[in-house]
């Protein structure tokens, strides 16, 4: 059975997104309390891990940890609820204009504004 909002779905068409961006992404679906649901090199190099939530989920203790420790580390993570979320928290999409970013020099860069994430 086919759910548009289930949390497979999503997540599905959040790998696909993110694979179609020039990123690396490997689903974890094992049992470990805390993990996050994926794990993500992106175009600029940079290590991210993403939790898929669909409806009323919410994170758990040990995943606001999680996302927390990997931010302090120099790495993105957030929690997504769609698609435009996952391309926003990974810098693949211009929080100023909303236009595709592209990789230059270790950094995430919008051609079309001038936006950086490295300038963030």
């Amino acid at each position: 059975l086919f759910v548009m909002g289930s949390h497979t779905s999503l997540k599905r068409r959040v790998m696909l997104a993110l694979r179609k961006a020039g990123c690396l992404v490997t689903s974890y679906n094992g049992s470990i309390a805390g993990v996050l649901d994926l794990i993500i090199c992106s175009p600029s190099g940079r290590y991210a891990e993403l939790d898929i939530k669909v409806g009323r989920d919410k994170l758990s203790k040990l995943q606001q940890h999680r996302i927390k420790t990997v931010q302090a580390s120099g790495g993105l993570a957030a929690e997504v609820r769609s698609v435009e979320d996952a391309m926003t928290a990974l810098h693949l999409t211009c929080p100023d204009c909303g236009g595709a970013t592209r990789a230059a020099s270790g950094c995430m860069e919008c051609p079309a504004c001038g936006w950086s994430a490295c300038k963030v």
